[in-house]
């Protein structure tokens, strides 16, 4: 089962089992930073973008060359793991004109406005930070039919849509650090994409609840087998399983930013699906 959002069973999740997911629409950037001039920055970090060959099924596996390309910017310094490869920082002061670093200044405001509306709407604080250290940007191309080379796996709890990265929590980061995303639209020469019919653009965050996925109570194999909850889990996931909470699917409007907040990327994973359409989309992930 799953559950498209805005629909009014979407909604009652959000405020139980999802609650700590936010999404800022494009009209809460301010004024100084409009998605032209973050595109401009993204646009002119294209020679950082790059592909990795991983294991990911584990050592003596065989190579796989990553559909996502990626590129780190942070304070200077700064590292980040996934997959078993370590990635280096470019300091984000001096990359793409310094515009990253900006972007993230206005994304912890919002954090920390979101977290302190978080705070009011549960029965314990949040134990996390505002502040980021590092954002990842991923470069990601929508499935393409005529493409040969596109080989995106089919979603089948999603009705089959096309899986630009599979379902995880992100890893490496400090306990309850809250992930902001800001995700946008670029045209094939890595400009802004004019405004075209939502439907063709609609990328989609899939979520499902996977209980000590991430954080102080994660186990060996990155997820509680037997789905019972932590004691500093939600208490809306209480002691259910997993497969007792319905998976829900998120359409992004361009420009838009999405927030798993504090202790979110414990008890959460996600995935981002792709639309039947080419086209080019960036995400600029910032975490700490």
């Amino acid at each position: 089962m799953f559950l498209t959002f805005a629909t009014p069973l979407s909604l009652l999740a959000l405020e139980t089992c999802y609650k700590g997911i936010v999404i800022d629409p494009p009209t809460s950037l301010p004024p100084n930073l409009p998605p032209t001039k973050i595109s401009q920055t993204l646009k002119s970090l294209t020679p950082y973008y790059q592909s990795d060959m991983t294991q990911p099924f584990g050592l003596n596996t065989p190579l796989a060359k990553t559909y996502v390309k990626r590129c780190l910017v942070g304070v200077k310094g700064t590292t980040y793991k996934y997959l078993g490869i370590r990635m280096f920082a470019s300091d984000w002061k001096k990359a793409g004109d310094g515009g990253v670093a900006k972007l993230n200044d206005w994304m912890e405001v919002r954090t920390s406005h979101h977290l302190d509306e978080l705070g009011k709407s549960r029965s314990y604080p949040p134990c996390g930070s505002n502040k980021y250290t590092v954002a990842l940007i991923n470069m990601m191309t929508s499935y393409d039919k005529k493409d040969k080379d596109n080989k995106l796996k089919k979603e089948p709890d999603f009705g089959n849509d096309r899986t630009n990265v599979s379902w995880h929590a992100d890893s490496s980061l400090q306990n309850y650090s809250t992930i902001a995303v800001y995700h946008c639209i670029l045209d094939e020469g890595g400009d802004m994409a004019e405004d075209r019919d939502r439907e063709r653009d609609n990328w989609r965050v899939g979520l499902k609840v996977v209980n000590d996925a991430e954080g102080p109570t994660m186990n060996t194999r990155g997820a509680n087998v037997s789905g019972v909850a932590s004691a500093e889990s939600s208490s809306s996931l209480s002691s259910a399983r997993p497969s007792d909470h319905p998976k829900i699917t998120v359409a992004l409007e361009n420009n838009a930013t999405y927030y798993l907040l504090d202790d979110f990327n414990h008890h959460h994973q996600h995935a981002v699906l792709s639309p039947d359409d080419k086209g080019e989309n960036k995400t600029v992930r910032y975490s700490r």
